[in-house]
């Protein structure tokens, strides 16, 4: 019966052995083995024009970017090929920054506008085009108001200011907000304060849908928000971003403290 009973308990110990044996054979053939790696992140080239027509009356400035990656040595290595209709390039052809002139110098033009990147990764998905609506005829809006980084409470001073100055006007004026997202921002900021900022002001003021035009605008150092109001409904202002969407810092929800 002894006998038996170290019998079972050496062959107990050496299947454990055994065991953990086998372990570290199988560890040490995962990690001498090439890992696999997932498919490559998807870059996509973005433009984007505004809804509403702009003014034709002064150079028109239109910026591309890459979405998708921080990496300066993947962007330093992209150029950027324009093709517009109806209108001049004046400068920046091959940069992400161009500038612009209508050829039609009266009344409203569509310009359709297309740009290519090259020397991106194969992820890059390189084209991206939009239609930019100019009225010649039409003078930029004027900006009445700007606030950055305030608390609730000092935006509705604001607001309540824009709200009085409509009122007073004309029927037909209309406030274009522009909304920047800060470089710390939250997930979706640009979109979120601009419902805020036009809930406050069609269900606070009661003033109608028609005459507030919000816009996310991209990406600035701090949160900004830009205020223009335009006697008649002709045109509005450009959005001016001064932060690629890729410097941004984006994380967590946005709440009502912000």
């Amino acid at each position: 019966m002894e006998g038996t009973a170290r019998f079972v308990k050496t062959r107990r110990r050496y299947l454990m052995m055994a065991s953990c044996l086998t372990l570290v054979v199988a560890l040490m053939s995962i990690a001498a083995s090439p890992q696999r790696v997932g498919p490559p992140r998807l870059l996509l080239v973005d433009l984007t024009c505004p809804s509403y027509p702009v003014s034709g009356q002064s150079p028109i400035s239109l910026r591309a970017d890459v979405l998708g990656t921080d990496d300066d040595e993947i962007l330093k290595g992209i150029t950027f090929k324009w093709n517009v209709t109806e209108a001049s390039i004046v400068s920046g052809q091959g940069t992400r920054n161009i500038v612009l002139n209508p050829l039609v110098k009266t009344g409203v033009t569509k310009i359709k506008i297309n740009v290519e990147a090259e020397g991106g990764p194969p992820q890059l998905h390189y084209e991206k085009s939009c239609d930019l609506t100019v009225n010649s005829d039409c003078s930029l809006p004027a900006m009445i108001d700007q606030y950055s980084s305030v608390s609730v409470d000092e935006e509705h001073k604001h607001l309540d200011q824009l709200a009085e100055k409509l009122k007073a006007g004309p029927p037909e004026s209309i406030a274009y907000i522009m909304v920047y997202a800060g470089e710390k921002a939250c997930i979706f900021e640009s979109e979120w304060r601009t419902k805020r900022v036009r809930a406050y002001l069609t269900e606070i003021h009661h003033l109608s849908s028609a005459r507030v035009v919000t816009v996310e605008a991209g990406f600035r150092k701090n949160w900004t928000v830009e205020i223009y109001v335009q006697p008649r409904p002709d045109c509005g202002p450009l959005p001016n971003p001064t932060l690629r969407a890729a410097q941004a810092h984006i994380q967590g929800r946005c709440g009502e403290t912000r």
